[in-house]
């Protein structure tokens, strides 16, 4: 008798309410404003009841996501946290993909400091968001998606200024200072020399690291000492190993097309003549090169490129953050002053004479 006193209580109240809905749904209940009554009167375990009986009979009850999310959003501003998660897990219940539901849950439950939860739901937010994403750019650009590495690295060539424009380049020389630096003085000085040397000098210190493509040297002040273990080897030469890569041993392979950051990126897998492999991914929309995950063996680590300036007719990124899965893990990384082109660099930089 309880149950049917509540029925009725419930369906004059919302009839009363009817004027107020879309003319499309007019001949329907609101079921949100049940559910708001039913929260109030008698909790959330009678509302839940009354909100899948409402789901199975559709025909006489407007289940609507906007009016679930914001019944939810009211709730919460106003204290009744609980009400507001049961609302939004409604809300998931009735529209698996709604992100929004998961973003306000994530934020309810923050409001309550289960930080754990908040990740998850957040966290599927953008699973969501993401799959939409992928999905959306897969459709729109389904005749000029690249459908193998070459492609996706042509495209990435011709997004910084092209090829041609890129092999006028025979040295670079990069001036760095940390990322967290606060006097902003030169930390590291980068140079690069066509066709594969490279030399990476610690201001600080004085020693570098430098290689000819073949082999890797520490240098300090004792003098030159071959380190053929070192990671410096891998370094990519003065092109980013993307022109004449194969003479270096290096392939890349598209491994496919995937969200990632709330991007839509290519996915490739670069593989040295060591097998050691990298994976690298380029932005889908822009093409240019945005991350790559690197494992040393002693812990992996994900480099990200950011704040693409041009230099000379060619973009270079001026901001890379790296986030070290070593030990505890932690960030770093560097910002760049100063970029000069084309000067004369003495091959004595890079090799043992």
């Amino acid at each position: 008798m309880k149950n049917y006193k509540i029925r009725i209580e419930l369906i004059v109240f919302a009839l009363f309410l009817t004027a107020v809905v879309s003319p499309q749904e007019a001949d329907k209940i609101s079921a949100a404003s049940i559910i708001e009554k039913t929260l109030k009167d008698f909790g959330i375990e009678a509302a839940l009841i009354e909100f899948r009986e409402m789901r199975a009979q559709e025909e006489s009850y407007s289940v609507l996501q906007t009016e679930l999310l914001r019944l939810g959003a009211n709730l919460r501003r106003e204290g009744e946290t609980q009400e507001a998660i049961a609302v939004f897990n409604m809300t998931i219940e009735a529209f698996p993909n709604s992100d929004q539901a998961y973003l306000e849950l994530g934020r309810a439950y923050r409001s309550l400091g289960l930080n754990d939860k908040d990740l998850e739901s957040t966290n599927r937010a953008f699973e969501i968001r993401d799959a939409r994403m992928l999905t959306d750019f897969i459709s729109k650009n389904k005749n000029s998606i690249a459908q193998n590495a070459e492609l996706v690295i042509d495209g990435y060539l011709a997004a910084i200024g092209g090829k041609e424009n890129l092999l006028k380049i025979k040295t670079v020389k990069l001036i760095l200072t940390r990322l967290n630096s606060v006097n902003q003085e030169a930390a590291l000085i980068r140079y690069y020399k066509y066709p594969h040397s490279s030399r990476q000098t610690v201001v600080r210190s004085g020693n570098s690291a430098a290689t000819d493509g073949k082999k890797v040297w520490r240098v300090t002040s004792e003098g030159w000492k071959e380190n053929p273990k070192s990671n410096f080897k891998y370094v990519p030469d003065i092109y980013g190993d993307f022109i004449d890569y194969r003479k270096r041993g290096i392939s890349y392979n598209l491994l496919g097309i995937e969200t990632l950051d709330s991007q839509v990126m290519y996915r490739l897998l670069k593989t040295y003549k060591d097998g050691h492999t990298r994976e690298y991914y380029f932005s889908a929309e822009s093409g240019l090169f945005v991350m790559e995950r690197r494992d040393f063996g002693t812990g992996k680590d994900i480099k990200r490129y950011y704040d693409w300036r041009e230099v000379e007719g060619i973009l270079f990124p001026h901001l890379f953050v790296v986030t070290s899965k070593i030990g505890l893990g932690h960030s770093h990384g560097a910002i760049t002053k100063e970029i000069k082109i084309n000067e004369s660099l003495d091959d004595s930089l890079f090799i043992k004479l």
